[in-house]
């Protein structure tokens, strides 16, 4: 009877020791069929918080023309690309498993905000998996081309990369292929995100074959859902995540790098006075 007694109390300080999880699906941020949530009302450099975990968000508003990098929250239902109002479509037109809400990514090197997941509060997690599907946008890039980008052939590819950090070493790294060989990504796709094994931060990345002197000229979104992870002990580490999206513009350049007066027809290019860059597309 002892060592069963003994055996039982083990057990449960093993289960009260053990990692809670948690599913991020986006659905508390109760918006309404057909909106989307930029970031305006956040505090710059707070991202979006769910479940404990801070999904990075910079925005601006520049002369009426809104940009944001990271993430947005969406519930939009079409799933065309006809103008930049389209930007926060999926392909699919829902969220994973038929849901409402899901998160638009959009990845920039140009904006002052780490692309990365982490726990508002320093905890560490093993990230289990995520459902992953194209934007609208990027699709009829890939499919048509587009006044930036090239149609895609079967020798283009267009990857998102999940990078697990711990205490400054990179853990693993999980590669998602959007467009591969032909083929498109069309549908929620759940990516197992165990090979990470435990994190104190999740890096995001994307990079395409059509490359310009910008950088990538696929657009760089995609869409996110459904992350699911186990939450451990708090860590001492701390995101690098900043934001310059109250910054001040101090030039506009084109797409060539001459500086212009206003904003032009397509891509322009903001210098802001923190020494950051930001593309509005009007």
């Amino acid at each position: 009877m002892k060592k069963a007694l003994l055996f039982f109390s083990a057990a449960l300080l093993a289960a009260s020791n053990a990692d809670a999880q948690v599913t991020v699906d986006f659905e508390e941020f109760n918006l309404e069929q057909d909106q989307v949530n930029l970031g305006k009302e956040l505090t710059p450099g707070e991202g979006f918080v769910s479940q404990g975990f801070k999904f990075c968000n910079g925005y601006m508003d520049y002369s009426g023309y809104e940009y944001f990098d990271g993430f947005a929250i969406s519930t939009m239902t079409s799933t065309k690309f006809e103008s930049l109002s389209d930007q926060y479509n999926s392909c699919v037109g829902f969220g994973a498993d038929k849901s409402k809400t899901y998160a638009v990514f959009f990845y920039s090197v140009y904006g002052g905000n780490a692309m990365e997941i982490v726990h508002n509060e320093n905890r560490l997690f093993t990230p289990q998996k995520v459902a992953i599907t194209n934007a609208a946008y990027a699709v009829s890039s890939m499919n048509n081309g587009d006044s930036f980008a090239k149609k895609f052939t079967e020798d283009d590819w267009f990857r998102l990369y999940i990078i697990g950090h711990k205490d400054g070493v990179v853990t693993d790294t999980v590669t998602v292929d959007l467009a591969a060989g032909g083929m498109l990504l069309f549908t929620w796709k759940t990516i197992d995100l165990t090979a990470l094994g435990e994190v104190d931060r999740i890096e995001l990345s994307m990079s395409s074959t059509d490359i310009g002197a910008y950088g990538m000229n696929t657009p760089a979104y995609c869409c996110f859902d459904n992350f699911v992870t186990l939450v451990g002990e708090a860590t001492g580490s701390k995101s690098i995540a900043a934001s310059a999206s109250k910054a001040s513009v101090e030039g506009i350049l084109s797409p060539d790098g001459t500086r212009i007066n206003a904003l032009q027809k397509g891509m322009n290019i903001l210098l802001l006075d923190d020494g950051t860059t930001r593309k509005i597309f009007k």
